[in-house]
């Protein structure tokens, strides 16, 4: 694939910036672009990634996840915050102020559960399939044919 213009790169930037903040639809892009809308489409799926059906919900969802998680991952392994007394001044324990961890745990917790909703988002904790050799497969196979019970024949007349 050869060089792309300049001009076609920002033009597929603001595509793709437009249509996952839903500023403008795919109609008023291709026309603004003088472009079909399953054009702008494919803009999007290149340039964005994956595939992009007809509203792009699921992309936006994604990238919003994306930021709570990193949002989240800021605050619990950021600075540390410290126990504030009701009358507003910082408690102290042995001459140091007392750390508050709570806004961390709820941080780091609220990441992994925004992190299991982008695997799921994303399917990647889906099963792969391991591909095994055609012998070792035969084999497997004749195994558990052979771990099967046997069945009786029985001929009308010999019960």
């Amino acid at each position: 694939m050869g060089q792309r213009l300049p001009a076609t790169v920002e033009r597929d930037a603001i595509i793709v910036q437009q249509m996952l903040t839903r500023q403008s639809s795919a109609e008023e892009l291709a026309e603004r672009f003088g472009i079909s809308r399953s054009r702008v489409y494919q803009i999007v799926s290149l340039r964005a990634g994956g595939d992009v059906p007809d509203n792009v919900s699921s992309d936006v969802h994604l990238l919003r996840l994306e930021q709570l998680f990193f949002e989240m991952q800021r605050l619990a392994l950021g600075a540390p915050t410290y126990k504030i007394a009701a009358t507003g001044t910082v408690v102290v324990f042995d001459d140091k102020p007392v750390a508050d961890n709570s806004e961390k745990i709820n941080a780091a917790i609220a990441a992994l559960r925004i992190d299991e909703s982008i695997r799921k988002l994303t399917a990647r904790d889906k099963p792969r399939r391991k591909e095994i050799p055609h012998d070792e497969a035969m084999q497997r196979v004749r195994e558990y044919l052979e771990s099967l019970p046997q069945a009786e024949v029985v001929r009308p007349g010999d019960a």
